[in-house]
């Protein structure tokens, strides 16, 4: 797809609670919001949409540990592992088959969810993470595990399985705060119009990082 001069036409979904719930920081919070805004003034229909099964959910953990546990089983106790990373695989070694299926039977709801969904709008947008920094060796951002805080967003468009794009805003800090545009199946053309549009407005935008 060409790269539209403007947003018109395109339908945009903002879901909650998953936007209004996350662990934010106000410097994310205030980029999205002023991102949300210029894209509406730039054409797109923007709507809010109650969406509460698309949320970071333990099953995604369920899913994600016990794919873990396969690879690693054969390696963990012969082979040497940091301190972290052992202390994550005990607890992928604990998935039971029980909660590996409810997993599963969560990730079909959410991709009926997610379908339905897309029945309605073009894209879903949300902050890619949220928050913009973590300090190595801290394990909290502002009080809450940084894990939780920097896979909010992405974690849920994995179990998803549909295409999304991470687009930097044109807004001060580094690295400045990105928006997370979701497709649905099959639609990566529209996904990537979509970011060269942004981009073409000057609501995205890149910069290299600077050289220390």
């Amino acid at each position: 797809d060409e790269a539209p001069a403007d947003l018109s036409g395109i339908r945009v979904g903002l879901p909650q609670p998953w936007i209004a719930d996350a662990p934010a920081t106000p410097n994310v919070t205030t980029a999205f919001a002023t991102a949300v805004d210029r894209i509406s003034d730039a054409g797109a229909a923007v709507t809010e949409l109650r969406a509460p099964v698309l949320v970071p959910s333990r099953h995604g953990g369920s899913i994600v540990g016990a794919e873990a546990a396969k690879v690693h089983r054969p390696w963990f106790g012969s082979r040497p592992y940091g301190p972290a990373v052992a202390e994550r695989l005990r607890g992928a070694f604990d998935v039971t088959i029980d909660q590996y299926i409810d997993a599963l039977e969560w990730t079909a709801k959410l991709r009926n969810a997610t379908a339905a969904i897309f029945g309605d709008v073009d894209l879903l947008l949300t902050p890619t993470v949220a928050a913009t920094r973590k300090l190595i060796g801290e394990p909290t951002i502002d009080g809450v595990p940084y894990r939780r805080v920097l896979s909010w967003f992405s974690s849920p468009v994995n179990h998803m399985g549909v295409p999304a794009l991470s687009v930097p805003l044109h807004t001060p800090g580094t690295p400045p705060p990105s928006l997370q545009l979701v497709a649905p199946w099959w639609a990566e053309n529209r996904l990537l119009a979509v970011g060269r549009a942004l981009e073409n407005l000057g609501i995205a935008t890149f910069s290299p990082p600077p050289v220390p």
